[in-house]
């Protein structure tokens, strides 16, 4: 059965293309026994002026469902036994977007080499999926209002120091999948409100403690999939107020004494598949007062001493 919202689709060109391949598709599909059912939300522009989020969403992603069906004796039951869910990224129904909607701006899929100008009244920001090489001041410090912002799936191979004062009011920001190898002291600095940021599948090695100035409110930092060898002494401490630190999928062989030294209010601390972890020691995690659960996982340790706290848990 194919299911297309209709509501939401705006250029008649694109919506024929969509359905087009829809059907193929499910021809497809049941010819090798296969039901599908596709919501497809698609649209040009704002599916719900209310919700942008999901307007974006819809305009990069086809949610499809697929079901082996197999009937019993009688005829009349359904047995499924292959279900998952399979995100097609469906670029050819938007194409590149620059557009600006309700103080949203959406430029991907652009082939942009740095950040274009931004107007002063965005409070969203969405640059995905272009080739922009670094970040310098004066691109983005005017953005006082902006709360989201997306640079992933760049080029970025730098971060200037202080490319972000000024935008006192972003919460979230993103630069998966970059070429990222270091980060600057104060490369943060002015991000006082910030609440979760993305630094995964980049090439991370180095990280000062300085990088992370001005983030003492952040709660969420997803560092995994780097190249991180060594957690220094303190290397986070100016992030007091961390409730969640992912750091799976690096190379960590070394973390220093007082490594997460003022992560007072750290919860969970995801130190899984990093294969060249050898051993732990409990000095590596003073400081985590709070900590409820602790991933170590697919490591090569063989030692762990005197390590942990009765109330961490490994998964």
């Amino acid at each position: 059965m194919l299911i297309a919202n209709h509501s939401t689709l705006r250029d008649f060109k694109r919506e024929a293309i969509v359905l087009k391949f829809s059907v193929l598709f499910s021809r497809r599909l049941k010819e090798k026994g296969l039901a599908i059912n596709i919501p497809i939300p698609i649209s040009g522009s704002v599916a719900s002026e209310r919700k942008p989020l999901v307007a974006l969403s819809a305009s990069f992603f086809c949610s499809v469902s697929i079901k082996r069906r197999s009937q019993d004796e009688a005829g009349r039951k359904y047995l499924d036994c292959v279900s998952g869910w399979v995100t097609l990224c469906c670029f050819w129904t938007c194409g590149a977007r620059n557009e600006t909607i309700d103080g949203w701006f959406y430029n991907s899929y652009l082939g942009l080499q740095e950040i274009p100008p931004i107007p002063d009244f965005v409070v969203g920001l969405y640059l995905n999926n272009n080739n922009i090489g670094n970040i310098t001041v004066g691109k983005l410090n005017h953005l006082k209002d902006c709360t989201f912002l997306s640079l992933s799936w760049n080029l970025i191979t730098s971060i200037e120091a202080r490319s972000f004062e000024g935008m006192r009011s972003l919460k979230d920001v993103s630069f998966f999948r970059n070429l990222l190898t270091e980060l600057v002291p104060d490369t943060f600095v002015g991000l006082s409100m910030l609440d979760n940021m993305v630094l995964s599948n980049n090439s991370i090695h180095t990280v000062p403690r300085e990088a992370f100035n001005g983030l003492e409110n952040l709660k969420k930092l997803y560092l995994y999939q780097n190249n991180l060898q060594i957690l220094k002494t303190s290397m986070f401490a100016e992030l007091t107020s961390l409730d969640e630190l992912t750091l799976t999928f690096n190379k960590i062989t070394v973390m220093e004494s007082g490594c997460f030294m003022g992560l007072g209010n750290l919860e969970k601390l995801w130190l899984d598949n990093n294969n060249v972890l050898k051993e732990l020691r409990k000095h590596m995690f003073v400081g985590l007062t709070k900590l409820t659960r602790l991933a170590i996982h697919t490591n090569n340790i063989n030692d762990i001493g005197e390590c942990g706290r009765a109330r961490a848990s490994s998964t």
